[in-house]
């Protein structure tokens, strides 16, 4: 599940919890509360953190966050701007 215009700080993310869900890969606003993106992958998938692009994000111009789902060979991104 991605999710974007989330709203929430790092600390506020880590709150949401959803049943048979993980939060595997997140982007935050640090100095502002808007944006953020942030994808949910259902628990019995493994998933590692795909950071090849995490330099591309930069407040209010692009936020991403991106998954690597090993079993289905496959990297999810969550895109906004």
């Amino acid at each position: 599940m991605c999710i974007t215009e989330h709203w929430l700080s790092k600390y506020e993310l880590a709150f949401y919890n959803l049943n048979n869900y993980i939060l595997a890969s997140n982007f935050c606003w640090e100095n502002s509360k808007h944006g953020g993106s942030c994808i949910f992958v259902k628990s019995n998938i493994k998933t590692k953190p795909y950071t090849e692009f995490g330099y591309f994000n930069v407040e209010e111009h692009f936020e991403c966050s991106m998954v690597e789902l090993s079993q289905l060979k496959l990297i999810i991104a969550c895109v906004y701007r």
